[in-house]
């Protein structure tokens, strides 16, 4: 399907007559205060899917721009490479100047289907994030906590998840300055033969008046066997050859 940037209200139309998705897709949805805005691209496009301040790039990019309850984004950008690439697969969001005139707390959920890559079964998860507020109050704070998912089945929640890879929450206050990182340890995972999925659910938590950029990243890549693996399999090797040489001389 081609998909062109347009104006606001073209984008509209346009997104109105557009059927219903089935290839690899990507999907987001932002909570705050009892206000969900959500948008999922392989859903037909509508007033309550995709709808205001909602905008489709190529590829299945999303880019949303506007209030959410109380905060409000410059933009927030989810997208990944799936059907994915031969060692790695990824989907990541990008939040760029929150901010919120009331202190609370929201959520964020994003994800792509459709991934078929890394070759399996077994594959490595891990979650990543970073933190940089370029405006924190007296006695106020922002913090994000993050944790990246992988679901076998190509669902689009944590909780039927197979396995999911919690990075260490980010707090920054006003005597912390630059950006803040953390990496979640790597966790295993097991994919079936068909498509799966990768999902990242974020808190944001921010004080008034506090503006901060945020991003997360949930990752897959083929396993690497660990240096006991290593050591087992070379001790076990060294065992073939010993025995291979013992029968050799005795012939």
């Amino acid at each position: 399907m081609k998909k062109t940037v347009l104006g606001v209200a073209g984008l509209a139309a346009v997104m109105l007559a557009t059927p219903a998705r089935t290839e690899a897709s990507t999907f987001v949805s932002i909570t705050q205060g009892g206000t969900t805005v959500s948008c999922d691209t392989a859903l037909a496009f509508n007033a309550g899917n995709c709808g205001a301040g909602f905008f489709i790039l190529p590829g299945d990019t999303i880019v949303f721009s506007g209030t959410v309850g109380t905060f409000s984004f410059d933009s927030l950008t989810v997208g990944g490479n799936a059907p994915g690439g031969a060692t790695t697969s990824f989907v990541t969001d990008t939040k760029l100047n929150v901010s919120t005139t009331t202190t609370g707390t929201a959520t964020v959920v994003f994800g792509e289907q459709g991934f078929t890559l890394p070759p399996g079964p077994n594959l490595t998860l891990s979650s990543s994030q970073t933190l940089n507020a370029t405006t924190i109050p007296a006695g106020g704070s922002a913090s994000q906590s993050f944790m990246g998912c992988g679901d076998k089945d190509n669902g689009k929640t944590v909780a039927g998840a197979e396995a999911c890879a919690i990075s260490p929450t980010l707090t920054q206050g006003p005597q912390i300055t630059g950006a803040l990182a953390s990496n979640s340890p790597d966790l295993g995972f097991t994919r079936l033969a068909t498509a799966f999925s990768l999902i990242g659910m974020q808190t944001l938590n921010l004080s008034a008046g506090a503006i901060a950029s945020f991003t997360g990243t949930v990752a897959v890549s083929q396993a690497v066997a660990e240096p006991a693996s290593l050591a087992l399999l070379g001790m076990g090797l060294l065992g073939v050859a010993r025995q291979y040489r013992r029968r050799y001389t005795v012939s």
